[in-house]
């Protein structure tokens, strides 16, 4: 859909260590949504924001706080495994 970009961004420290920023663009609604993490998951985190602006645009924001409180208080994931989350 062209009314919609993802693009990201790299933010660095004055010791180097980065913090990555992923967004989404919604050019209609005139909004950008993003998410800053340490983890450079580039296609988790569109896809988490793909379905966090689905949830906005039916105004289901508790979902959504519940779903980023939930994600917040998950350890970090081992390589390989998979992670479960539902709304």
């Amino acid at each position: 859909n062209s009314s919609v970009q993802h693009f990201s961004f790299t933010l660095t420290d004055l010791q180097g260590y980065q913090r990555f920023g992923f967004c989404r663009l919604s050019v209609n609604a005139k909004n950008c949504t993003c998410i800053l993490s340490c983890l450079p998951w580039f296609e988790l985190f569109y896809k988490l924001l793909n379905n966090i602006t689905e949830h906005l645009v039916k105004d289901q924001v508790t979902e959504v706080m519940d779903l980023l409180q939930a994600l917040y208080d998950h350890p970090v994931p081992q390589v390989n495994t998979s992670l479960n989350v539902e709304m």
